[in-house]
């Protein structure tokens, strides 16, 4: 065998030398941009071919059923397309009695339960009496100093912060807080 390179042998990469820490590669607001573009044009493509499957394969098992089969099968997503509306105007009529009154209004929709609707939708002053760390404070309200807490004993075994909260530690906090401690709500 000779040593010479083939015309078909691939050539070595080139060995560069790495960034500096610190420093970033920047590229130009255009390039960003179609970059963009290109990704959310094969995000679509990739929906629009899920979807596509999906019914691809609802008609492949269709076509091994019977008529009857069939139809009952049909008014099954046709069930479950009319429960799934439901909920989602349940939502949206829930979240427009509790805006304006509530600081968190998707907070506020996490912690409603059935408990507290009735034929004419939530009861609000009933979720929020029980929910009181949802109410904004007002401009003649007068935020209650929050009560001094004594440090953890030494032999603690859960960390700071990771324990379960009661509705009355949620009360003057800031809505950032609340947010971000809302998983943490023990009732």
């Amino acid at each position: 065998m000779t040593d010479e390179p083939t015309a078909n042998a691939p050539e070595a990469p080139e060995v560069t030398e790495t960034q500096p820490e610190g420093t970033q590669e920047v590229f130009d607001r255009e390039y960003v941009e179609k970059l963009r573009k290109e990704s959310a044009t094969y995000r679509t493509k990739l929906r629009q071919l899920e979807e596509a499957a999906e019914q691809a394969k609802k008609e492949a098992e269709r076509a091994k059923m019977d008529d009857l089969q069939k139809l009952q099968a049909e008014l099954e997503d046709a069930r479950k397309a009319a429960q799934e509306k439901d909920q989602l105007l349940r939502r949206e009529r829930d979240a427009r009695a509790l805006t304006g009154r509530v600081v968190d209004v998707d907070a506020a929709l996490r912690l409603l339960d059935d408990d507290f609707r009735n034929d004419d939708g939530v009861d609000v002053d009933a979720f929020l009496e029980k929910y009181a760390f949802l109410i904004p404070p007002s401009a003649t309200q007068v935020a209650e100093p929050e009560p001094v807490r004594r440090a953890p004993a030494a032999n603690a075994t859960q960390a700071p912060g990771a324990g379960p909260l009661k509705p009355d530690d949620f009360r003057g906090k800031p809505i950032d807080w609340v947010r971000a401690n809302l998983h943490r709500l023990k009732e």
